[in-house]
């Protein structure tokens, strides 16, 4: 019989296989994902090479920023960022049946200084069955430590519209208001 903290740890793992908005698990993620074979560590960094291979752009990102899906990177072949790279790790994860949490960040330098430009990174949490592994996906670095990088947690969910980031407008009002209240 599990114990009652074993039970806690394998819901709150469940919670995070579920598709986000933007993490559907298309017929393209799901036939991509089905040949991905190998231990939960060997899964991990295959997935993190198949984004670390697609194009960075950053012409017209105003035009895409925080508005695709996954599935919509992968078709597009390229991403803009931290937000799409964590966002299609974060669908091969679930695909493979690893929880995968979207964690929103803020630079601590940009909360106590401010400046012109909104400073932060996106994460992605991975559940290898008994503790959640930080996960830089644009840096390709297993185990990253949040608070080290000089960054705080804004907040966790199943992907950037879950926690209700859609545009640059909508990142601009929440870390400022998150700013506001520290």
């Amino acid at each position: 019989m599990k114990n009652f903290e074993q039970v806690t740890l394998i819901s709150e793992g469940a919670e995070y296989l579920k598709p986000g908005m933007q993490t559907e698990l298309s017929k393209r993620i799901l036939d991509s994902a089905d040949e991905l074979r190998g231990s939960f560590e060997e899964k991990i960094l295959t997935i993190l090479n198949i984004v670390a291979k697609l194009p960075v752009v950053n012409e017209n990102k105003d035009d895409v920023f925080r508005k695709r899906t996954a599935d919509q990177i992968l078709n597009d072949n390229f991403v803009t960022g931290c937000t799409d790279s964590a966002l299609i790790c974060i669908a091969f994860f679930r695909a493979v049946s690893i929880p995968a949490k979207y964690v929103e960040t803020i630079d601590s330098d940009w909360i106590q200084h401010g400046g012109e430009q909104i400073a932060g990174h996106v994460y992605v949490s991975v559940f290898d069955g008994s503790r959640w592994r930080v996960i830089d996906p644009v840096k390709k670095i297993v185990d990253a430590d949040i608070a080290r990088d000089g960054r705080v947690v804004y907040g966790e969910g199943l992907d950037s519209w879950d926690i209700g980031i859609d545009s640059f407008d909508s990142l601009s009002k929440a870390f400022n208001d998150f700013r506001s209240q520290k």
